[in-house]
Parts: C-alpha cells; structure tokens; sequence
C-alpha cells in the first residue's frame, strides 16, 4: 500500500484527498502537515509519495529544499494554477506529477499511482505546455530552448498591443534587447508573425487570453 504525505494548508483540501483515500484502498494517508513551509519544523514522516501546493510557499527559495526534506518521497505538484515558470520549477526541482486542484477526483488518484509507480503524470493542460519544458519522451531541453521570465512578460505586452518601443521604456530595456527578446519568444513557440505569437501563446496557457 502506497503511503500518502498531504502538504497542504487547506484543511478543506486535506479532508478531500483524506476522503477519496478511503475510497481507494491501494494508498492511505500516513500524514498532512499544514503548508510547504511547515516542513521546517514537522517531523519526518516516510511517505512513498507526498502531494503539495507549491504557490502556499512563503519563501523564495524555490522547490528544491522543500522536495529534499521529504526523504525520496515521489512528488505530485497539486496547484489551483498552472504556468510555465510553475511547472518549469516544479520538474526542475523533480517533481513528477503535475495536476490541477480544479480537476476531477479520478485524475488525482491516478496521479497517485503513476508516480507511486515513477511514472510521470500530467493534467491537460500541463501537457500542453509541456513540449515548452520537456522534450517527447520526457528528455529535457537545453535553457536556451524554453521561454524566460523575460520573453514571457514581452510577449504579454505583445498581446497588449504595445509597441516594442513601448515595452522597452515600461522594463527600461533598449529598443533592440526588447526586439532580440521577441524573436527569441517567436523562434521557441514556431511563431512567423505577432499574429501567431499572440495565438498561440494564448492557446498554450503562456500568458492570459
């Protein structure tokens, strides 16, 4: 039986997977510690698989540390939100689930297993930015071949119908670093025009449509 850790500082959300739990006698709950940044100073508690909501983190110290003091313990990213900066963060740190908490009971449950088993799983919409942060195959892309924090926030004012000399006096870049940005952004999403740059980044979940 796979044992479950539930980090989370919702109690409405610990009692729901405490209640599918029951329903699903494969895994059990062996603990729930309220929050990611309770880890600090819970006790260890061995999980073979550990279920957290990374946005609750109150530092800025990304997902390593948190993910290392679970004692190998597979880890489900369960979040309310998905982004690309979010699930670059999250695989990078070795997560291997990635699912959404608007999701239905079922798709939690089998996260469950495939990552009690090692295996990768990933909502819908997770996957769709996928080929963004991994390669097919679950092989990873070098950096220079995903989206940075900075082509993401160009390629919003994009959308916004801000002109690149715009952009460059709102982030205090010059005209050519925005341009230089742009092209990068239209080269990794296989954009020719603003037009599709703007479409399908609205359609891969990279920026709000």
């Amino acid at each position: 039986m796979l044992r479950v850790l539930v980090i989370d500082r919702h109690p409405i959300v610990r009692q729901g997977i405490r209640r599918l739990s029951e329903r699903c006698p494969e895994w059990e709950i062996c603990g729930e510690i309220d929050g990611v940044d309770a880890l600090q100073s819970s006790p260890y508690v061995s999980s073979d698989v550990a279920i957290l909501d990374p946005s609750q983190m109150q530092t800025g110290s990304g997902l390593a540390e948190p993910l290392g003091l679970l004692g190998g313990a597979r880890t489900i990213i369960f979040t309310a939100r998905v982004d690309l900066r979010g699930i670059q963060g999250g695989l990078g740190a070795g997560a291997l689930g990635y699912i959404l908490k608007t999701e239905a009971v079922e798709n939690l449950n089998a996260a469950i297993h495939a990552v009690g088993m090692g295996r990768q799983y990933f909502s819908a919409e997770v996957s769709q930015l996928l080929p963004l942060v991994a390669g097919w195959g679950g092989e990873r892309l070098t950096a220079e071949q995903r989206y940075t924090p900075r082509e993401l926030e160009i390629t919003t004012l994009v959308a916004e119908g801000l002109s690149n000399k715009r952009i460059a006096l709102r982030l205090e870049l010059s005209p050519k670093t925005v341009e230089s940005h742009r092209a990068s952004a239209m080269r990794k999403i296989g954009a020719h025009t603003t037009v599709e740059l703007i479409r399908m980044a609205i359609t891969r979940n990279l920026i709000p449509g």
